[in-house]
């Protein structure tokens, strides 16, 4: 999380800063009318990174932003991205009360071999389907000694009588509802990702793994809970309210008083503390050119920052 060298106050040259924007993330637009308006979309964005960053600069933020893949994207693609998550249906979330403290005073179950690389879900609103698979991912290699990249795909397009809605989003509690009425779930590497809903295609005799049952961790809302969870069980998964700031964050330990509604679920791999300010350390599905290497600290024990610890759960294999 070191900041030196990792931020910028100020990008010069808007118009060098859009070029070499188009240039790392293979931007070509449509005509030239588009270019203009996606250029304004990037300049406002700009702007906000860099007062954000003279904040950072000057000790009254906690963590930096940096322009990235959605620095040009509109208001209508961010909110397909992270649909808000419905829950006024007649959802029986199973749970399990978590007793007891955390011992531990900093977990990091990467360096345990739970937790597979970055995994990008472009535009598709599928981040349900990355963060079951991680959590699975864990618990299986917890179980079995084998980490092995589990398919979201299969997730989105088998699980739709189970409420969920592929790239329209969906609910992780309800895949694992999926994998426990049906015969597993198979590995990346025979059901890949395609970044869009298909028919379901899945083969039982390529069945990598097994739930027969998950947990969602309670109390809601504690995260004296979750870091109890995340010790003794492992990787979770967890929802999160996305904001405008959090789609910038390039490092450093995120705050946000306007995220608000839940829509978008991550995986809580660890937690640890930097002097005074504890944090999670949550693997996102957005990519390795992302964040800090796809990864984004959280604050931790800040009235359950931006609903981490709000809707949070694990499988059992």
């Amino acid at each position: 999380m070191e900041a030196a060298g990792r931020y910028r106050l100020s990008y010069g040259d808007h118009d060098a800063a859009w070029r070499q924007f188009k240039l790392d993330h293979k931007r070509v637009y449509r005509s030239a009318r588009e270019e203009l308006e996606r250029l304004a979309i990037f300049r406002d964005n700009l702007k906000q990174i860099e007062r954000h960053n003279w904040h950072f600069h000057h000790g009254l933020a906690t963590y930096w932003m940096g322009v990235n893949k959605f620095s040009d994207w509109t208001t209508e693609e961010l909110r397909r991205f992270s649909p808000p998550l419905n829950m006024n249906g007649s959802y029986v979330v199973k749970g399990q009360q978590v007793k007891g403290f955390a011992t531990a005073a900093s977990v990091d179950w990467r360096s345990k071999g739970y937790v597979t690389g970055v995994k990008d879900q472009g535009q598709c609103g599928s981040c349900w389907a990355f963060s079951a698979t991680g959590a699975l991912e864990g618990q299986w290699f917890r179980k079995t000694g084998k980490l092995i990249s589990l398919s979201e795909q299969q997730l989105m397009d088998c699980s739709r009588d189970y409420l969920n809605f592929g790239c329209r989003g969906g609910f992780v509690f309800m895949a694992y509802e999926y994998l426990m009425n049906s015969k597993g779930i198979e590995g990346e590497d025979t059901y890949p990702y395609r970044e869009q809903d298909e028919p379901c295609d899945f083969k039982a005799q390529q069945v990598q793994a097994t739930v027969y049952d998950y947990v969602g961790v309670l109390p809601h809302k504690s995260e004296v809970a979750l870091q109890k969870a995340v010790e003794t069980i492992g990787p979770v998964s967890v929802s999160f309210a996305v904001s405008n700031n959090f789609r910038y964050y390039s490092g450093g330990v995120f705050t946000d008083d306007t995220c608000k509604t839940i829509n978008h679920c991550m995986l809580v791999v660890g937690y640890g503390s930097a002097g005074s300010q504890d944090y999670w350390i949550v693997k996102n599905s957005w990519g390795s050119d992302w964040g800090d290497e796809g990864y984004v600290y959280v604050a931790r024990n800040r009235s359950n920052m931006c609903h981490i610890a709000t809707l949070s759960f694990y499988p059992k294999v």
